[in-house]
């Protein structure tokens, strides 16, 4: 998009977004884990409401049977790995999209050390262990993390179910200590056995 759609954009937005939260949003650095379904749709939404900042963590790779989900996935996507097509989608749509794609699994010293700088970290994984992981990254380093997933089961019936959860460092509790069961530790010893 051209810099006088992109001010146009802005201009519009400030109907309902004061400039000086405009700003403030543009400046913010978003850690984005999870470049499937939901991590495709929030990152769209999150550039379109203003922030241009992101470090995307993903090493999956687009299938067939993710373009029902994945926001703006082609056919040609099959195969590419989902956080350098985001990333590329989200600096197609705006200019001025700074975006950091990391196609590591979360453990990876290089993605582990990128989410440490960020200003806000968003989960939108598919495991308890990567949430156990983000849980740590959010308390060491006083990040708050936002966490959602959603499922669709089919037997006995279609059901659809989502989650959200967030931890504040220092005002909530984390996600291992809330009171209700955020995170199978079972997934952890599974993963890290």
């Amino acid at each position: 998009i051209a810099a006088d759609a992109i001010d146009e954009m802005r201009m519009r937005h400030a109907e309902f977004i004061p400039v000086s939260t405009s700003n403030a949003i543009a400046r913010v650095t978003v850690g984005l884990v999870g470049c499937g379904g939901l991590g495709s749709i929030l990152a769209e939404s999150l550039v379109r409401t203003g922030f241009r900042n992101f470090v995307l963590v993903d090493d999956d790779e687009i299938e067939t049977t993710n373009l029902n989900r994945w926001q703006g996935g082609r056919l040609q996507d099959v195969g590419t790995k989902k956080a350098y097509t985001l990333a590329a989608q989200m600096r197609g749509f705006a200019s001025d999209v700074q975006v950091t794609a990391i196609a590591t699994s979360l453990d990876d010293d290089a993605a582990l050390h990128a989410l440490t700088g960020v200003d806000v970290l968003c989960g939108g994984v598919d495991n308890d262990a990567a949430r156990w992981l983000l849980n740590h990254v959010s308390l060491q380093y006083m990040i708050p993390w936002f966490d959602a997933g959603v499922a669709i089961t089919t037997a006995p019936e279609i059901d659809f179910a989502s989650r959200y959860f967030s931890v504040l460092p220092g005002i909530t509790g984390c996600a291992m200590c809330k009171g209700v069961a955020l995170i199978d530790h079972h997934d952890i010893i599974d993963e890290y056995a």
